[in-house]
């Protein structure tokens, strides 16, 4: 019986911190406040009365995969370079394949600037494996930077694509 209330009470408790934290959420200041999703696990298993634990419970592992956003990376050009025509080449491309492809964007962040978007849109991930090179076009590939800066979940816009439907792009400012 003891346990049965302990149980309950435990119950009431975890509903009452479980209201709390939704109405905390639901109060929340701004969107950089509020969670993506909430997990709770509760496992509760009672014991017979009079008998004691004694035996070591072997943790549970588990994993959950979640798939990462896909979004559009753009390159921003500024000072020497965006007087330049540029060739973003992927390293990690076959010598068959073309890899990921960028293509100049009409949208640049200044009159004096240049942009290049990719064709594709690109997982994100905290520490990006991309290996990207920026290249001069017509003057033999001449290489100007080995290894370009990745896309970063901080630096985020919103841009109308090709077909005019609206798209977050992962904006990375280069000057040079």
């Amino acid at each position: 019986m003891e346990a049965l209330q302990a149980l309950s009470s435990a119950e009431t408790s975890g509903e009452a911190q479980r209201k709390h934290t939704q109405a905390h959420w639901n109060g929340a200041a701004s969107s950089a406040e509020q969670p993506v999703f909430s997990v709770d696990i509760e496992f509760h298993q009672a014991w017979p009365a009079g008998e004691e634990v004694n035996e070591i419970r072997q943790a549970k592992i588990y994993s959950i995969a979640l798939k990462s956003k896909k979004i559009h990376w753009k390159y921003f050009f500024f000072g020497s370079l965006a007087e330049k025509k540029l060739s973003i080449v992927d390293l990690d491309a076959a010598e068959t394949a073309m890899g990921l492809s960028f293509v100049p964007s009409p949208l640049t962040a200044i009159d004096s600037g240049s942009a290049y978007l990719s064709e594709s849109a690109l997982p994100m991930q905290k520490l990006p494996r991309k290996r990207l090179q920026l290249r001069e076009e017509g003057v033999a590939g001449k290489v100007l930077i080995r290894r370009l800066p990745n896309a970063s979940i901080e630096k985020l816009g919103k841009e109308r694509g090709p077909n005019g439907q609206s798209m977050i792009v992962a904006e990375i400012y280069i000057h040079q």
